[in-house]
C-alpha cells in the first residue's frame, strides 16, 4: 500500500532525534561524554579514568601542524597511536550503540503490538546495538593491553607458554585483566592500584559474560528465518514419510 509522504526528510530526522533522545533520557542512558564528572570542575571518582581521557588524552594532535612552516615538536609513538585510536574508537562505538538502542526503544511499542510481524527495524537496531557494544569492549581491552603491557593486542593474544604453572589462553577476553591484577611486576606497596586492578578484573569477567549473552542473542535474531525454514522443511519431510508409510504417496 502506497503511503503519501507528509514530512520532509530533514524534519523527519529532527523528529527522530527528539523522540530517541526522550526515550534514552527516560531510561537514563546518556552519551559517553556525559560521564566522568560530578560538576564542571570535579571528576567523578567512579569514572576518573574517563575524566582523565577527556582532559589529558594520550596524544593531543596539533591540527595546525603540517601547514606552513610550523615545526613538529613531537613524533607520536606506536603506543600513543594505539591508545589514541582504540580510545577514540571506543567512544565512537559506544555512541553508535546508544543510538541503535534508542531506535530500538522507539520501535518497541510497534513490535509489542505486532508480535507476529517481522519487526525488521526493531531487530535491526537491537542487533546493531549488541554488535557495537561487543566491538567497544574489544577496543577497551586493546587500550588496556597497550597501557599496561606495552604491547599490541595481536602480539599479546598470540603468546605461547604457561602462566603460573598452567596453560594460559592469552586470547581469552578476561586474561590480560586477571594477569595485570596478579602481576608480580606491579608495585605491591601501591594498594590503590591493586584495588583498581582487582575491580577491573571483576568487571572484565562481567563484560565477558555479557559478550557471550549478546553473541547468543545476535545469533538467535539473525537465524530466525533459517530456523523457520528448517522447521517447515522437517515438518514436510515428516508428513511425506507418514503418507508414504500409509501408502497415500509413493
Amino acid at each position: 500500500m502506497a503511503v503519501e509522504k507528509f514530512i520532509s526528510t530533514r524534519k523527519l530526522a529532527k523528529y527522530l532525534d527528539q523522540e530517541i533522545a526522550e526515550r534514552l533520557g527516560e531510561r537514563q542512558v546518556y552519551d559517553i561524554g556525559n560521564y566522568g564528572w560530578l560538576d564542571e570542575h570535579t571528576p567523578d571518582p567512579q569514572f576518573l579514568g574517563h575524566a582523565m581521557w577527556q582532559v589529558e588524552p594520550p596524544l593531543q594532535y596539533k591540527f595546525h601542524l603540517g601547514f606552513g612552516g610550523t615545526p613538529v615538536g613531537h613524533r607520536p609513538t606506536e603506543e600513543e597511536e594505539v591508545l589514541a585510536v582504540s580510545g577514540s574508537d571506543l567512544e565512537g562505538q559506544m555512541r553508535l550503540a546508544r543510538m541503535s538502542l534508542g531506535f530500538s526503544l522507539w520501535q518497541q511499542q510497534i513490535a509489542e503490538e505486532a508480535l507476529f510481524d517481522d519487526n525488521d527495524y526493531f531487530w535491526l537496531h537491537c542487533v546493531s546495538a549488541m554488535v557495537m557494544l561487543n566491538a567497544a569492549s574489544d577496543r577497551l581491552r586493546e587500550f588496556f593491553v597497550m597501557a599496561f603491557f606495552r604491547e599490541k593486542v595481536s602480539t599479546y593474544d598470540n603468546k605461547k607458554g604457561t602462566w603460573k604453572g598452567e596453560e594460559n589462553k592469552y586470547y581469552y577476553y578476561q586474561t590480560p585483566f586477571i594477569q595485570a591484577r596478579d602481576s608480580e611486576a606491579r608495585d605491591p606497596a601501591d594498594q590503590s592500584m591493586g584495588e583498581l586492578l582487582g575491580k577491573l578484573a571483576s568487571l572484565a569477567e562481567n563484560i565477558f559474560r555479557n559478550r557471550e549473552d549478546r553473541n547468543k542473542m545476535v545469533h538467535e535474531v539473525t537465524s530466525m528465518i533459517g530456523k523457520r525454514e528448517r522447521e517447515l522443511t522437517r515438518k514436510q519431510r515428516q508428513r511425506f514419510d507418514e503418507q508414504q508409510a500409509s501408502g497415500f504417496v509413493k
